[in-house]
């Protein structure tokens, strides 16, 4: 889970200084970190917490990922 949280920090930090594309692919490590994680999570609750925010992280990739479709 610590993996997780510093790939999405570094995700956020890239983003915040227009360095998409490094963005992106911490967007998608995040998000690749937190499926992993719920899947040993015991607590119901937990899991689709973090599923959820792991679904957040690969929409923004995506989103990410199409922005530099019409800028490149």
């Amino acid at each position: 889970m610590e993996d997780a949280v510093e790939a999405a920090n570094k995700a956020v930090n890239f983003d915040r200084v227009g360095q998409k594309e490094a963005a992106s692919y911490f967007y998608l490590e995040a998000c690749r970190l937190l499926e992993l994680a719920s899947s040993a999570e015991r607590d119901e609750s937990k899991r689709t917490d973090m599923l959820a925010k792991a679904q957040q992280y690969r929409e923004r990739a995506g989103q990410i990922d199409i922005l530099n479709l019409y800028i490149c």
